[in-house]
């Protein structure tokens, strides 16, 4: 009798949500994120990030109605430390954490997002430099090898893949941009 009382006052709902950590409720939300996007590529990203920064650390056994901002906001420091993020890095990797809370918000499974008050000074992240030009171009005299050997993997295979390397000298390109 007590389970249909807390049936239907929503006590057994707030019992099961109590449960829920992130670790349950990933592939919840990864679900719901696959609605947003069409590129398969993105939600790879996601996953690759998960077992990067998640799946080993103790935050995803953590219930998310005990999840604190000040807890977060440790945590979410310490990983930039650790891992010597970028600033890139860091806003990737922490799109399981904003938009998992939303979406735990949303779906009325917290009561706030704890995660919408924290910070990371900017001043923490891990700024790459940026490579030497002898490493980021390539001579004339090596121009001209990867464009020979291109249109001969072209002739070979028949692929027009190949022939973006002569493309992209010619249009002076950045590798992202030709392959789009």
């Amino acid at each position: 009798m007590s389970y249909l009382v807390d049936f239907y006052t929503g006590k057994e709902k707030e019992k099961e949500n109590k449960l829920i950590t992130l670790e349950s409720f990933y592939p919840t939300w990864l679900e719901h994120k696959s609605l947003d996007t069409t590129q398969m590529s993105y939600m790879v990203r996601m996953n690759n990030d998960w077992k990067k920064y998640y799946i080993d650390d103790p935050i995803i056994k953590i219930p998310l109605q005990k999840l604190t901002s000040a807890y977060l906001y440790d945590w979410c420091h310490r990983i930039v430390k650790e891992k010597q993020l970028t600033k890139t890095q860091y806003y990737n990797m922490s799109i399981i954490l904003r938009q998992g809370l939303q979406y735990a918000f949303d779906c009325k499974i917290i009561s706030e997002n704890p995660f919408a008050t924290v910070k990371v000074s900017t001043k923490l992240f891990f700024v790459k430099n940026k490579p030497e030009d002898e490493k980021e171009v390539f001579l004339y005299s090596e121009q001209e090898l990867l464009e020979k050997e291109a249109y001969a993997e072209f002739e070979r295979s028949e692929c027009s893949f190949a022939l973006a390397i002569p493309l992209a000298f010619q249009l002076g390109t950045r590798v992202g941009e030709c392959v789009s």
